[in-house]
């Protein structure tokens, strides 16, 4: 995720995590403005131990006048998204604004937020099925000394994680790794099945989305159900898993050299299964959608 960074009217808080509470995507304000609330898993550390990675967090849309101190604000900045405690409350030129801080920071703040870019406050931390307290607590030494512990072995944890997954990804782009697991792929006979995602409302983030067989979508049209789309998602599943070994997304806008059409905006493979080729057949397969073949949706091979 993206490291914290603030406009220039604001120094950055001091602290040690490399991310801030980064939650999904700028789109979300527009999520929370469809929906009024809006649930989201938390990533990052800098607001450990109140919000720890994987807390489920309840959002709620509220202005700055409405914020009050010691309040988790979901704010947005040009490319990411943070959640970070209220310290402050102002009003500039008649317009109200918070201040903003992560429970980590040493000093400094993340710059005043007006409400065009205060995004709701988070109203609930669920943690393993329970709900857990939004204040930020005073620890005695001890339990100062365990939590210190626990976040050391989460942050090498990630370090960790992160450097398999690179060492993974150099692997997996030699020739010998991408012919041996196409080999895999066959001889297991995995099936490689498609399926469609479109957004439930114009604009909004991917994250909500309705899915779809191929057949019931029309993406040359640019329309679904009678109004217009600007983006969609075609996924790859393996062996008829719900989660997408692959996927790439679409929005409206000609490609290079075009005048009219749809443009890959994106495409991710799971890190598990990159050399499978899924990324030349999630192309290929948007090709046909889009020139409204009869495409088959289950059974087929990458």
């Amino acid at each position: 995720m993206e490291p914290a960074r603030v406009p220039a009217s604001g120094s950055p808080a001091r602290h040690r995590c490399g991310s801030s509470l980064v939650l999904a995507s700028l789109e979300i304000g527009k999520a929370l403005a469809a929906r009024r609330r809006v649930t989201f898993r938390a990533l990052g550390t800098c607001m450990y131990p109140c919000v720890q990675a994987g807390d489920l967090l309840h959002i709620e849309p509220k202005v700055a006048e409405q914020v009050m101190i010691d309040d988790i604000a979901v704010c947005r900045r040009p490319g990411y998204l943070f959640a970070h405690r209220t310290i402050q409350k102002g009003l500039k030129e008649g317009r109200p604004f918070i201040v903003t801080r992560s429970d980590r920071a040493t000093d400094g703040d993340d710059g005043p937020t007006y409400d065009q870019d205060l995004l709701g406050v988070v109203t609930a931390i669920e943690r393993n099925g329970r709900h857990v307290s939004r204040a930020r607590r005073a620890y005695s030494w001890p339990m100062r000394f365990s939590l210190a512990g626990r976040l050391a072995l989460l942050e090498r944890s990630q370090s960790v994680r992160e450097w398999l997954i690179e060492s993974l990804a150099c692997i997996q782009r030699t020739a010998a790794y991408r012919s041996a697991a196409r080999l895999w792929l066959a001889a297991t006979r995995t099936d490689v099945s498609y399926a469609v995602r479109v957004p439930l409302q114009p604009g909004t983030l991917q994250g909500l989305y309705r899915r779809l067989p191929l057949g019931e979508f029309d993406a040359a049209a640019a329309r679904w159900r009678g109004r217009p789309l600007d983006s969609w998602t075609l996924t790859a599943h393996l062996g008829g898993r719900r989660q997408p070994a692959a996927w790439a997304t679409f929005v409206s806008g000609p490609p290079e050299g075009e005048s009219t059409g749809w443009r890959a905006a994106d495409v991710q493979v799971r890190a598990r299964y990159r050399g499978l080729g899924l990324e030349t057949a999630l192309l290929s397969r948007a090709e046909g959608l889009l020139a409204r073949r009869d495409l088959p949706q289950q059974g087929s091979s990458a």
